[in-house]
């Protein structure tokens, strides 16, 4: 057991997925930038709660980028979709500890933007 060296561990690593994960709640979208105008990189941090979906282990969060690019075209890197494969790799930021949940229980994940960056932690208030 070396669950004491977690907290050493980054949080946020980037990795290919050779496989799709196994997703236990329905996607929700953080932050939405519109790029056609004057941007605004001011720091956001919000609290978000997301409720479970499916049973099962959450080891954290996994991120992915949706661009709506003309009226109906977007461009979406879901790891989840059949035949998915990008040159972008996805981030995935680590919980210290993983959460077994049952259907329905809802975490609180803390959100943090900045201009450069974004984050996601487990609120544990």
């Amino acid at each position: 057991d070396l669950s004491e060296f977690n907290s050493l561990r980054a949080n946020k690593v980037y990795a290919s997925l050779a496989k799709r994960p196994n997703l236990l709640s329905e996607a929700y979208t953080p932050a939405c930038l519109d790029f056609r105008g004057s941007l605004s990189l001011d720091r956001v941090q919000k609290e978000i709660i997301i409720q479970a979906s499916k049973n099962g282990r959450c080891l954290g969060v996994i991120q992915w980028i949706k661009a709506k690019l003309f009226d109906d075209i977007y461009y979406e890197n879901n790891p989840t979709i059949a035949g998915y494969h990008s040159h972008w790799q996805t981030p995935i930021y680590f919980f210290d500890e993983p959460i077994e949940l049952i259907v329905g229980n809802k975490i609180s994940i803390i959100y943090t933007m900045n201009g450069t960056s974004s984050w996601f932690s487990l609120n544990r208030k």
